[in-house]
């Protein structure tokens, strides 16, 4: 008399096992992405609004693209100029950069100077722009604080800081303030103020991404590149519920 209804009920539990939504014996592909850090050479884990390497785009936000250079150099392209990253703090929310161009050197292929896209960042407090200046024709009674002989696409020149005598061409790249300050006092050479680099703020909502974490999702935006918050059963437009409604896409 048992047996019917033992086998009836075992049936009946593999049908709906079978036919469950695939969301909730899964998670979403893009919540697991999205968890992922980019990681690379030294630098602390980065995540939103940051993306690159094994974080594809919808982790991020346009314009906090991230390259790693042979698996050890993280990079992020600014108006059209590669920095290298030196630190983050997600506290603060800055990021410090240094010219990739300028790294360990002063003497560049071109002679470009350093733009920010104002709309993703800003500059932080204590930053200073050094203006080097290339081709300068030194008067025997001036000595400049930096002079360096320079070979630049087979051609010789020199650079000079502070520009502040006739040169052909001058470059703007900016330093900290404490390493502008000790390169005037020759406490300091120019390659190392400039390796130094400088910080910038980014423009991203912060609090909505904090609940998202908070609540176990990961941070990310949707076709419309707004904010939304994947869970692990779907998005959500703020943070992850237990029984929440997801967005339907």
């Amino acid at each position: 008399m048992d047996a019917f209804p033992s086998s009836y009920f075992v049936t009946f539990s593999l049908l709906i096992l079978i036919n469950a939504p695939t969301s909730l014996c899964t998670n979403d592909e893009r919540y697991k992405s999205c968890g992922k850090a980019f990681m690379c050479g030294t630098l602390k884990p980065m995540k939103y609004p940051f993306w690159g390497k094994d974080r594809p785009n919808y982790c991020g936000k346009l314009g906090y693209k991230l390259d790693c250079v042979n698996n050890s150099i993280p990079v992020i392209e600014i108006k059209s100029l590669n920095y290298r990253v030196l630190d983050v703090s997600y506290q603060d929310k800055t990021i410090m950069l240094t010219r990739l161009d300028y790294w360990g050197e002063i003497c560049p292929s071109r002679l470009v100077n350093t733009t920010i896209d104002f709309i993703s960042f800003n500059y932080t407090a204590g930053t200073r722009n050094l203006t080097l200046g290339y081709g300068c024709h030194l008067p025997s009674s001036q000595a400049p604080t930096f002079e360096h002989s320079c070979t630049i696409n087979k051609t010789n020149t020199n650079v000079v800081y502070p520009s502040s005598i006739p040169c052909n061409e001058s470059v703007i790249v900016p330093v900290f303030e404490n390493n502008a300050r000790d390169l005037d006092q020759n406490r300091t050479d120019l390659v190392t103020a400039l390796d130094k680099g400088f910080a910038l703020q980014w423009y991203v909502e912060g609090e909505e991404c904090k609940n998202c974490i908070k609540s176990e999702g990961s941070c990310g935006i949707d076709p419309s590149s707004r904010f939304i918050c994947y869970c692990r059963d779907g998005p959500s437009i703020d943070e992850c519920h237990k029984h929440q409604d997801t967005i339907t896409e």
